[in-house]
């Protein structure tokens, strides 16, 4: 559903300038403000039925729990399927292993999942 082309096409690094608040919330930097302006765009033109800011996901393996997850963007899709959005800068090696299990979860679930640097 979503790729890194579909975002870059709107400059997220800088067309909405330079603050990390948006529309009444503050982001922790200024690409998650730009991408959740986007994804409201993209809801008001009915691209998408809705979105939410970091939902809290359950990583599991063989039914165990391991952590808890937060990627930045949960995206409900059209065909109500969904999708998550990770906005990311520096990458940390616990960030690594969280993201590792999470892919290995959405795959496996056939969950689209995009990281924007």
């Amino acid at each position: 559903m979503y790729n890194s082309n579909s975002f870059k096409k709107w400059n997220l690094k800088g067309q909405f300038g330079t603050s990390n608040k948006y529309n009444g919330y503050y982001y922790h930097n200024r690409l998650e403000a730009n991408i959740a302006e986007e994804l409201d765009f993209r809801k008001q033109e009915k691209m998408i039925l809705d979105w939410e800011f970091e939902p809290s996901v359950e990583l599991r393996a063989y039914d165990e729990f391991i952590c808890n997850f937060k990627p930045d963007f949960l995206v409900i899709n059209t065909d109500g399927t969904i999708s998550y959005i990770e906005a990311k800068g520096a990458m940390s090696q616990l960030f690594n292993f969280k993201w590792r299990l999470f892919q290995a979860q959405c795959k496996e679930q056939n969950i689209d999942f995009l990281i924007i640097k």
